[in-house]
């Protein structure tokens, strides 16, 4: 399926008639449209899904209107009572072994009493009578209704889906659509419909008030269930409200100095204990400067000193060793001569005492003694020496921790004096508090909410089989024909098979559905790490993600892009998954995500999302460097605003010029 024009007539904001040419090619997928919010840039999204669906189509069924009312609100204003609203949607699709290009006209006018439309649908400008006929049926083959909104989406679905309880809703729903499961919920109803008609025919007045009660119980639940998921809509959309009144009130707070006024008291704790560490630092620092630090600027001349201090040891050894052969060699000729020794000896102490004296004199020589240091000071200068380089890394890390806590306190310093009084921010202070105290208990009522439903659910899921269970009795105890028993008897087989079949069939294709989610995530993320598995509960259809340990990853620790990023992953998947060439189109693609997640999105997703992509985006949104990388993939390009002297939208060519 391919999209080739749009016209709309007298449709919401666009009065008058306004054609958008919205083909692309192979190389160039993208068309790209930019508008402002409130200026028509939506309506172009619900134009496309009423054309193709009416009734059925998302948009409708999220406005709570009855359908000639819908209609009604979107004839423009200022059109006269004889003009009519038109859309024509054409694209081309393969039809009868060919590509053929289809037009779908709708049109509509109010009469006064209500509201008169028409549809047509021309087959290669040929008005197709028989398509028309069965139009429903026939834009199903192609993408049926309950898939549309995988192809068709906005950011307030996609932030849907970061919450966990609504995307478990949106996951049953989409999934259920894709594997035909809501065929077989159909079947099941129609088969309990049936059994109950064939089981009561014959039947006995207990047996009827049994039922009956058991009937009135489970209806009185359903309509609990039907009141407590509308009382969780209305909840979420005031937390919506909330939020953006919130990010309102924030805003204003933040950029008047509100966040360093939240942070003060926690600044000024942080300065005192940053205060009281440079003290401690700066005792220090005295500490070794006071000490043998000073010295590391003779450290040179101490090493020669000591050098000095140990040659004068070794000499003043040598000295007292030479004096010391001297007064022996005397006694040794004294006792000698006494003794009569020969001449010979006395020649040979001679000869030994002048070596002796010759080998100190070598080690004498070209040593002076000048600093007659004493030996017990020589081991204390060795020891000064060898503390000096630890010292002196000691003082140079003490230096550097007193240069990063003065830059610390100047920062907080400038902080603290650009805090604004807490006067001058009272009322916000207060919007602020209230709006988060409103958030609070509006998140537990949501919770509370959500507790009683899973409840009720589960209460009504035990009731219908309860029902189901007392017409199987009824119809083998009453029934008195073989034909209506066998009739009967067979339903609740159906039934059973019906729903093991439909247990089966969610276990064959959650797999696939799971690859194609977690191949989507992992392609837009590029964090290979970050999740290895992603596993769909079967029962309550809730995402389970695991990292390479096997450890469960809770959505909340996902940072909030990683968190939307998966939620597009999720309909990029299950688009995947249909293996239908559906054209996809994005209103506010971009949200609330970060630079980094929308450069994920631009790169990877936008121009590989389809065939054909329909992005829809505010001049927030898609711009700056944005622009400049899908540009590269855009084929088309329009800008619609609202011109306030005609009182309507206008449509141009070009991105925002």
């Amino acid at each position: 399926m391919i999209f080739h024009q749009l016209t709309l007539q007298n449709f919401g904001q666009y009065k008058g008639t306004h054609d958008i040419d919205l083909s692309t090619n192979k190389t160039k997928p993208i068309l790209l449209i930019g508008g402002h919010n409130g200026g028509g840039k939506t309506t172009i999204l619900d134009a496309m899904q009423i054309c193709l669906y009416g009734k059925r189509s998302n948009s409708y069924r999220r406005a709570d209107q009855r359908w000639d009312e819908y209609l009604r609100a979107w004839i423009s204003r200022d059109s006269s009572s004889k003009e009519e609203a038109r859309i024509k949607l054409s694209f081309q699709h393969p039809y009868n072994g060919n590509d053929a290009n289809f037009r779908v006209e709708f049109c509509w006018r109010s009469t006064g009493k209500g509201i008169q439309e028409r549809k047509d649908v021309f087959v290669n400008d040929i008005l197709d009578q028989t398509i028309t006929a069965t139009w429903d049926k026939f834009i199903d083959s192609i993408l049926p209704a309950r898939l549309s909104t995988l192809f068709f989406f906005d950011g307030e679905q996609i932030e849907n889906l970061v919450r966990p309880e609504t995307a478990q809703e949106f996951l049953e729903s989409a999934i259920t659509g894709l594997l035909g499961i809501g065929i077989i919920d159909q079947l099941q109803r129609d088969l309990i419909a049936l059994n109950r008609n064939k089981s009561l025919q014959n039947k006995t007045q207990a047996e009827t008030q049994k039922l009956e009660e058991c009937e009135d119980e489970y209806s009185t639940v359903k309509k609990q269930v039907c009141h407590t998921e509308e009382h969780l809509i209305m909840l979420r959309k005031q937390i919506k409200e909330e939020q953006k009144r919130l990010e309102i009130v924030t805003s204003e707070y933040e950029s008047k100095g509100g966040n360093l006024l939240d942070e003060q008291a926690t600044n000024e704790a942080l300065k005192r204990e940053l205060e009281k560490q440079l003290e401690e630092i700066k005792k220090q620092i005295i500490k070794e400067e006071s000490g043998i630090l000073p010295l590391h600027l003779v450290k040179d001349q101490l090493r020669q000193v000591g050098k000095q201090a140990s040659k004068e040891k070794v000499a003043l050894a040598c000295i007292q060793q030479k004096q010391q052969m001297e007064r022996l060699h005397g006694k040794y000729v004294k006792a000698a001569e006494k003794t009569g020794a020969s001449d010979q000896v006395l020649e040979a102490l001679f000869q030994l005492a002048v070596s002796e004296n010759k080998r100190i004199d070598k080690k004498l020589h070209g040593v002076s003694v000048y600093l007659d240091m004493p030996s017990s000071v020589i081991p204390l200068l060795e020891a000064t020496l060898k503390s000096i380089p630890k010292t002196e890394a000691h003082y140079k890390h003490l230096k550097k921790q007193q240069t990063e806590i003065d830059k610390r306190l100047k920062s907080l310093n400038a902080q603290l004096d650009a805090t604004p009084e807490k006067g001058d921010l009272k009322s916000l202070f207060v919007q602020r508090r209230d709006s988060f105290s409103i958030l609070s208990k509006l998140d537990l009522e949501v919770q509370t909410k959500q507790d009683m439903l899973d409840q009720l659910r589960s209460k009504s899921d035990q009731l219908k089989d309860r029902v189901v269970r007392l017409l199987g009795e009824s119809a083998q105890e009453t029934a008195q024909y073989e034909d209506e028993q066998r009739t009967v008897l067979y339903s609740l087989k159906s039934q059973q098979y019906l729903k093991e079949f439909r247990a089966k069939l969610l276990s064959k294709h959650l797999g696939r559905l799971e690859a194609y989610i977690l191949e989507s995530f992992q392609h837009l993320i590029k964090k290979q790490s970050l999740i290895h598995r992603l596993n769909i509960e079967a029962s309550s259809f809730a995402i389970i993600l695991t990292n390479r340990e096997g450890k469960v990853i809770p959505a909340e620790k996902l940072s909030a892009g990683e968190r939307q990023l998966l939620a597009i992953a999720i309909f990029w998947g299950l688009q995947k998954a249909s293996s239908r060439p559906i054209p996809v189109i994005i209103d506010t693609p971009m949200g609330r995500l970060d630079s980094n997640h929308r450069d994920h999105l631009v790169r990877r997703y936008f121009p590989y999302a389809a065939h054909q992509v329909i992005l829809l985006s505010t001049d927030e949104e898609i711009v700056g460097d944005y622009y400049t990388q899908i540009n590269k993939h855009t084929c088309n390009e329009y800008t619609i605003s609202y011109d306030e002297e005609s009182r309507s939208t206008q449509i141009k060519e070009g991105y925002f010029q």
